[in-house]
């Protein structure tokens, strides 16, 4: 990794806060999410740079070094800022942004602040990534994380521009004392008896991705249950029903997530933007910090860094 001027004001800001909580919620982030970064900035630089304790945390002697270092650095670059020449900029005062479940808001949020820290960020999830779509073309967003499946991609509009960040696959979810949660893979054709909840892994109020993938396994999914993602996880760990998720998503006390053998379901994760305007030309900076902040969330997720080793990326 490479040591950014993000990194920089997050240490600034749990400094400030005295709190990792605290911090997280300036910041915009988890509290998990914020000390995974914590925790990948401290590998790299040697070291903890804070001491966690009762009552918040507290620099280290190293983070010290650093802090007095960015205290310094930090003023010198927002002062760069007016004179960067982008009259545009100064304007927007406001990004809508429309999004569908999944893992790459809080990275879009920061990389967003980071660029227009100005700005009033309003995020909307929307009911589908087709409507999304339609409201963004309509000019009232600004710009979109959108879902897609295989064989169900969305239309492109012309005066949209697509992005993607990455293409995964779709896990299952099970009750830890599952008979196929031992397995390290597990075949669709595996889940034809079981009870399903949904919601779908692609988010776009349909099923079809699921119905074609299973119809080519040889079976019609009983899709039994269609409820919340929490009453979804109680029904699979109490073993009334299984569900598919994305890799990401952190299964909770008494479930697994294990991937589907030959990856029959992929889900592509869209950044999305009208072709003129700031946005567009700051495209190639808020896709680094999604695909950055993506393959940080994947130390941190073991059954699926095991399947990337394996099966490398889809992208």
């Amino acid at each position: 990794m490479d040591l950014e001027v993000r990194h920089l004001r997050m240490l600034c800001a749990i400094a400030e806060a005295g709190s990792m909580t605290k911090a997280a919620a300036v910041l915009g982030l988890s509290q998990p999410t914020l000390t995974r970064q914590v925790q990948r900035l401290e590998r790299f630089m040697g070291g903890p740079l804070f001491v966690r304790e009762r009552d918040g945390v507290r620099p280290t002697a190293l983070g010290e070094f650093i802090l007095v270092r960015a205290n310094s650095v930090l003023p010198v670059l927002d002062g760069l800022a007016p004179s960067r020449g982008l009259a545009e900029d100064e304007e927007l005062r406001e990004i809508r942004i429309g999004v569908r479940p999944g893992p790459l808001l809080p990275s879009l949020v920061r990389g967003l602040n980071t660029l227009h820290p100005a700005a009033e960020l309003r995020t909307e999830e929307g009911p589908s990534s087709h409507a999304v779509a339609e409201v963004l073309d309509s000019g009232r967003l600004d710009v979109a994380l959108l879902n897609e499946c295989d064989g169900y991609e969305l239309r492109r509009r012309p005066s949209l521009a697509y992005h993607v960040v990455v293409v995964e696959p779709v896990f299952v979810r099970l009750a830890s004392g599952h008979p196929l949660a031992a397995q390290c893979e597990v075949s669709l054709a595996d889940l034809a008896g079981e009870d399903w909840a949904t919601p779908s892994p692609c988010g776009n109020n349909d099923d079809e991705s699921i119905y074609a993938a299973c119809g080519r396994a040889g079976f019609v999914p009983r899709i039994r249950h269609r409820v919340d993602l929490p009453q979804a996880d109680e029904l699979v760990r109490s073993q009334q029903a299984v569900l598919l998720c994305p890799p990401l998503s952190d299964p909770p006390a008494g479930t697994v997530n294990r991937p589907l053998r030959d990856t029959p379901l992929r889900t592509t994760r869209l950044l999305v933007h009208h072709r003129e305007g700031t946005i567009a030309r700051q495209s190639d900076k808020l896709l680094r910090f999604l695909v950055e902040d993506y393959a940080e969330q994947v130390e941190y997720h073991p059954v699926y860094a095991y399947w990337l080793d394996r099966h490398g990326s889809l992208s």
